[in-house]
């Protein structure tokens, strides 16, 4: 039966999500190493939700380690997820939404890039801070040419020195926001900072000395997320999860939820069209007629696995398990693009949903954005 889920999973102390690794040029040699200070993200990729709700369902149903590859592929599919034309199958899983954060029953998401904090009081920059839509403005460009006059957009309010403010947003109510760091703000802050000193590998070009892990400062804050599953589940239950590179420990709950992501979240009214993505995006022809955008982009991979040839969820490159994919890149969450009409934003937004390739993008998490 296909019933939809508000998953909440809350971690039990610290986690680390990984990104893409940096590395740096080794002494005297043209080779690279990787950098030895690893910082987590703040937020899950949605293929690691997708990873962890694949394990879940094999558990449930007592396919761990897999004894029945058939049986299993009816449960999550042929494969995880992989950048393809075909349509991608979950068996049990057919839908996730974009992760967001839930902090005393209010939703949080990252902030749209042309929304900025300014100070509430000009004479106090370091007092309270209030929510800023940037507006941009047509600005005359004086040419040497004869007769010639040009036009730029620009922002009167961006501040080039502050740059682009990155904070967590309340998805119903744009006056109220939290942020990431203590730094930020002593008292609005999420993500409690937690240092690891020491190599928990050997010494080879892939070993660390340090790590910044997070977990959450207050415990009434947890990640979230909108499923769709052809399953039952006890909602009166908490289930327990492994999430992350360091397979932190998190704890599951599910609601029955009937809204739909999108309409969680409410943004200012603009006069001109744009698109607001609200999750990380992959568009394969960036091709398309947008005025400008506001946009950030970021490496992506992905951990793969197969019913037919993996056998332990727990290996990573090695025989029988999971194995990692090419880099990528992706539009980031909060990129917002300007459109001279309807016409080419729609083209633009019917390419995220619907292009061959996007459209499993879409199924997991991904490509979710709100027109204006």
């Amino acid at each position: 039966m296909m019933s939809k889920y508000l998953m909440t999973f809350k971690p039990a102390d610290t986690f680390f999500f990984g990104q893409e690794n940096k590395y740096r040029k080794k002494k005297d040699s043209d080779s690279f190493e990787a950098e030895y200070y690893q910082v987590s993200s703040y937020f899950p990729q949605q293929t690691t939700v997708l990873g962890m709700l694949r394990y879940f369902v094999l558990q449930q149903n007592n396919q761990i380690p897999i004894s029945n590859k058939a049986d299993a592929k009816k449960l999550i599919g042929k494969s995880s997820f992989n950048l393809t034309e075909t349509a991608l199958d979950f068996g049990k899983i057919k839908s996730l939404s974009p992760v967001f954060i839930i902090h005393i029953n209010k939703k949080y998401m990252p902030n749209p890039l042309d929304l900025i904090l300014i100070s509430e009081d000009e004479c106090d920059p370091k007092g309270g801070k209030k929510v800023k839509q940037l507006i941009y403005e047509k600005k005359d460009l004086k040419t040497n040419l004869p007769n010639q006059e040009s036009q730029i957009l620009h922002f009167p309010e961006y501040n080039e020195k502050e740059g682009l403010s990155r904070f967590l947003l309340n998805m119903k109510d744009q006056e109220d926001y939290l942020v990431y760091d203590k730094e930020e703000d002593e008292k609005k802050y999420v993500f409690a900072k937690v240092e690891k000193i020491g190599i928990t590998k050997k010494q080879d070009e892939k070993a660390y000395y340090k790590q910044v892990l997070y977990k959450f400062k207050d415990t009434d804050t947890s990640f979230a997320c909108i499923g769709e599953l052809d399953m039952n589940l006890d909602t009166s239950k908490k289930y327990k999860a492994f999430l992350g590179a360091e397979k932190s420990l998190f704890e599951i709950e599910f609601k029955e939820y009937n809204d739909e992501f999108n309409n969680l979240v409410v943004l200012y009214e603009f006069n001109q069209p744009k698109v607001v993505l609200l999750s990380d995006a992959f568009i394969e022809q960036d091709k398309f007629n947008y005025i400008f955008s506001i946009s950030k982009t970021k490496s992506f991979r992905f951990l793969k696995s197969d019913i037919k040839d993996t056998n332990s969820f727990g290996k990573f490159n090695e025989k029988g398990g999971l194995t990692q994919s090419d880099r990528f890149n992706l539009h980031q969450r909060g990129s917002v693009f300007y459109f001279k009409d309807d016409v080419s934003l729609n083209g633009f937004t019917d390419r995220l949903r619907n292009g061959n390739k996007e459209k499993n993008f879409y199924k997991i998490g991904y490509n979710y954005f709100k027109t204006i």
